[in-house]
């Protein structure tokens, strides 16, 4: 691909990307007042509660996440307790400022017009993450696609120090998820090899890079290391994610026929099929690319396109998460990459004669509009599907739909009823943001009980920790985790849920929960129950 063209006015920058931002910013300002999660959102606003309560992350503070992750909730909750708000406008930001780097990359790999297409694109993905807050995943890209874009400038320029900025931007990305850093460090692998053929340019290159990433990660390295060890950020940040995902997966989903042309099933139907669409653009691209790359060394020519090799290699890799848990969310995670792919896809070959301008602008509105009815953007952002039922625990500062709110302030409105501020709660529903809205805390770590939380012979130490703070109340799940009965609390931890039925009885039936207390003394558990109540399948 030649450089990006520029237009008669000059460059296109100077309206295109103040006008995404403002695509952006009104997409993400949709959701900033609507919907809750009590398990993606609540988790990381419980750990910044327990952190300015004084608890240590990683010791009592249980999060399996780099410690960056955590910071949005943390400064959310630090501005405006609880912080549901004050952290999604954080969120946000990472997601405009997204927009407009994918914007940046998308000109290193197109004309404009085909990378505000592609970040256009991005500016209105994952309506459905989105209005259930769990794009985690998706804003931390950014770190990503900035080092992405230092190593265009060391291809295009040919100075060593942008691969030790490109390093320095992953290792920031490495501090905030796992994943992305490990995808872009993959991507950037690859480029480096394909971008030259001396052995000694790739060590080289590989050295600068690894020295701008262990400048940013080796100073939080030694940090943790001196607080809590090294062992427990390993078996914290890598292998009890690994485990939780093991445990919590879910296998891709059938594809599904719509049976009329109602928007909603058409949404349904092209969601499935992303999950076989997405794969299928990076083999086509990897083919592709491989094909040009081993011609190019038989010619002994050079690889042209070494760039965008780099960022189908990162978004392929970063792909392979959604296939774990394979739901919608973890899918448009992994979307920022595949916007730029199919912008790229739809441009035309470059030909002797420009395309026309209107011929432009009508291809890419004729893309841009089918992306937006097949994800069914303006679906998602009709104020019925938002939710406009306000949330009482949050004193109707957001709203939600009938089926967020019969979790949410039934809870918070019985924990306040049976107990007082500065009681223990245990949580056995993995919905750490009741903890957030009640105000109570749990008993620390391991507090947030779903698979995978427990390793080996843990659920004894932590009942042990559950049996000396002797909790004022007790939240028992209706259903099972993920409405699967094998994945419920009383077969990941059977002698917690023994325990609780032992030693405490029904203070409240609520909509999605059993509120438990403690048990008189003298009163023995009845045959069959379950802490007085038994949790449905």
């Amino acid at each position: 691909m030649g450089a990006p063209t520029r237009s008669t006015f000059g460059d296109p920058a100077w309206w295109q990307l103040p006008l995404l931002l403002v695509l952006s910013v009104a997409f993400e300002s949709l959701f900033l007042h609507n919907g809750l999660n009590l398990l993606d959102e609540g988790w990381p606003l419980y750990a910044a509660m327990r952190l300015h309560a004084g608890g240590i992350l990683y010791q009592d503070v249980f999060w399996v996440f780099p410690p960056g992750a955590l910071l949005p909730a943390w400064l959310g909750y630090a501005l405006e307790p609880p912080g549901v708000v004050a952290a999604r406008v954080i969120y946000a930001g990472f997601d405009v400022a997204l927009c407009g780097a994918v914007y940046g990359l998308g000109r290193r790999l197109m004309t404009p017009s085909y990378a505000f297409l592609g970040a256009a694109l991005l500016a209105v993905a994952a309506p459905l993450s989105h209005i259930v807050q769990v794009v985690f995943g998706f804003r931390y890209l950014l770190f990503s696609v900035l080092a992405l874009l230092c190593f265009s400038q060391r291809l295009r320029a040919g100075q060593a120090r942008w691969l030790v900025a490109a390093g320095c931007f992953s290792g920031v990305a490495l501090l905030f998820r796992l994943t992305p850093a490990f995808a872009v460090c993959a991507g950037i692998g690859v480029g480096i090899l394909a971008a030259d053929r001396s052995w000694r340019r790739w060590l080289g290159d590989a050295l600068y890079f690894s020295a701008g990433l262990a400048v940013v990660v080796a100073p939080a390295l030694l940090y943790f290391a001196a607080g809590v060890g090294l062992e427990v950020i390993w078996s914290e940040v890598v292998v009890r994610p690994l485990r939780m995902t093991e445990l919590q997966a879910l296998p891709v989903p059938a594809l599904h026929f719509p049976q009329s042309l109602d928007r909603w099933q058409l949404e349904h139907a092209f969601s499935m099929l992303e999950f076989r669409l997405y794969p299928l653009l990076y083999l086509g691209y990897a083919g592709v690319l491989g094909w040009r790359w081993l011609s190019a060394l038989r010619a002994g020519k050079a690889f042209d396109d070494v760039l965008l090799l780099s960022t189908v290699v990162w978004g392929g890799v970063y792909l392979l998460r959604s296939f774990g848990r394979a739901d919608i969310p973890h899918l448009e995670s992994a979307i920022p990459p595949v916007c730029l792919l199919i912008a790229r896809l739809v441009q035309p070959r470059a030909s002797r004669r420009p395309a026309r301008a209107w011929a432009t602008a009508l291809r890419i509105g004729a893309v841009f509009c089918a992306w937006v009815l097949l994800k069914g953007v303006d679906l998602y952002a009709m104020p019925e599907t938002r939710g406009q039922r306000p949330v009482a625990a949050l004193s109707g500062e957001i709203r939600a739909i009938p089926d967020v709110l019969r979790m949410v302030d039934p809870a918070v409105r019985a924990i306040d009823r049976f107990s007082s501020p500065g009681d223990i709660l245990l949580d056995l529903s993995a919905s750490p943001l009741i903890y957030v809205l009640s105000g109570r805390s749990g008993v620390g770590h391991s507090d947030l009980l779903m698979p995978g939380t427990l390793l080996d012979e843990e659920e004894s130490v932590f009942l042990e920790r559950i049996v000396a703070a002797s909790p004022a109340l007790v939240l028992m799940p209706r259903q099972a985790f993920d409405a699967r009965p094998e994945r419920g609390v009383w077969v990941t931890a059977p002698r917690i849920f023994e325990w609780v039925r032992e030693h405490y009885v029904l203070r409240s039936e609520l909509p999605a929960y059993f509120l438990l207390g403690r048990r008189p003394a003298d009163t023995a558990p009845e045959e069959g129950a379950s802490g007085g109540a038994a949790p449905e399948s």
